[in-house]
Formats: C-alpha cells, sequence, structure tokens
C-alpha cells in the first residue's frame, strides 16, 4: 500500500493527514467537464491537481453543470476540503458509478451533497498520520490527534454531518477498517435535516457493514 505522506507537527500538517489508500488501478487525481450531458467528472487521488481542476472546471462551467460524477482512492484532507466546498456551493447531485470505489477523501467529499447516489462502492474511515518522526513526544502526538479531530468536526458540520458521524468513523474504523457503503440509506441519518443544534448532537445509525481493506478489496474483485 502506498500512502499519502504529510508534513507533521505544524498547523499545515493538521490539514493534510491522509485520508486514503491505494489499489493496484491508482492515479493522479482530476476533473473533467463533459459538455453533452451537463456532468463533472471528479475523478482519482484527492491531489492538488484534482483540486486546482475541480476549481478550474467550476469556474468555466459551474452555471451549466447538472451532477457531478465522484470515484478515486483518497487523499489528503487540505485538498478535500476545497473540493467539499466547492462541491457545497455547487450543490448538485453526486453519484458514484457502478463499478467504482469512492474511499475516505472521495468518499467525504461526496457526502458534502444533499442528493448523493451510490451505484459502486463508498468506503468510510477516520483520519490519520501514516507515521510520525522518530522522536515525537506522546504529547505531540496527542495535540496532533486532537488538532486533527478538531479540524474535522468543523469540515464535517459545515456540510451537514451530525457530531456523531465522525464519532463512529474514530470509534468503529480505522487506517485498514472501513464502513463498506453500497446504499445511501445505510448512512442517511447522518446527515443533518433541519439546521438546529439538537439535530446536529442528535444520533446518526451507520448499518453498513465494517470490513479491513483485505476483505474489502476480496468483495471488490481487487488482487
Amino acid at each position: 500500500m502506498r500512502y499519502i505522506k504529510n508534513t507533521l507537527l505544524t498547523l499545515l500538517s493538521a490539514a493534510s493527514f491522509a485520508l486514503g489508500f491505494s489499489i493496484t488501478n491508482a492515479y493522479a487525481g482530476e476533473a473533467i467537464y463533459i459538455e453533452s450531458t451537463n456532468t463533472m467528472v471528479v475523478a482519482g487521488s484527492t491531489n492538488a491537481k484534482l483540486a486546482f481542476t475541480t476549481m478550474n472546471v467550476i469556474r468555466e462551467h459551474g452555471d451549466d453543470i447538472t451532477k457531478v460524477v465522484m470515484y478515486g482512492e483518497g487523499g489528503a484532507v487540505s485538498h478535500m476540503i476545497t473540493i467539499m466546498e466547492a462541491m457545497k456551493k455547487l450543490n448538485v447531485p453526486i453519484s458514484i458509478p457502478n463499478g467504482k470505489l469512492c474511499a475516505s477523501a472521495c468518499a467525504l467529499a461526496a457526502l458534502s451533497s444533499n442528493k448523493l447516489d451510490i451505484y459502486g462502492v463508498m468506503l468510510l474511515h477516520m483520519g490519520y498520520y501514516p507515521r510520525y518522526p522518530a522522536g515525537v513526544g506522546l504529547h505531540d502526538i496527542l495535540r496532533e490527534g486532537q488538532l486533527m479531530a478538531a479540524i474535522m468536526y468543523r469540515t464535517t458540520q459545515s456540510v451537514g454531518l451530525k457530531h456523531s458521524f465522525l464519532e463512529k468513523l474514530i470509534e468503529n474504523t480505522g487506517p485498514s477498517k472501513w464502513y463498506f457503503v453500497t446504499n445511501y440509506n445505510q448512512m442517511k441519518s447522518c446527515k443533518v435535516k433541519n439546521n438546529t443544534v439538537e439535530d446536529y448532537f442528535s444520533l446518526c445509525h451507520i448499518t453498513s457493514p465494517t470490513l479491513t481493506t483485505k476483505d474489502a478489496m476480496k468483495l471488490l474483485g481487487v488482487k
């Protein structure tokens, strides 16, 4: 597995921790516009190129885009946040196509839409740092982890996901353990409906199974 690398123990690092994993057909991210169907396709790794091309497509064709197709293996949170904010403002349906995988940073970006159709598979897990440099103290690790959580709470709240959604990711998933989502109804209750404080802090239920990376790839037929 090839994981996204990040710069640690700076404020920037907290927005650049890894959210993703690589599969055998992973490729660099890029967004394109398909004029015949008024569709924006956002595909590949959640990296600087994907964020840049997504913003470019919206800048040039935003008024004409009626839907977004999204898939990819995930990547860096800093770029994911850019894409999430763009998807929220665009406010059009997002779909994960049949036979495609939208994992981690890709999945969280897709959840910025209030109209999400999952025909393929969405994989969700908590954010994490792939590694810490030698000599880092426990206090620094704890500080970085808490800062990471604070950023993620703010980010998920901004796109209408409940407080307990991130709690479930932290409690039940990890770098190699995922919610294996094949139907949006499996986690639809995690979206805020009436934009109240009570609704935001109410419980959400994710009914999809949790699988290890190995078992998830087995189900998907990836070797």
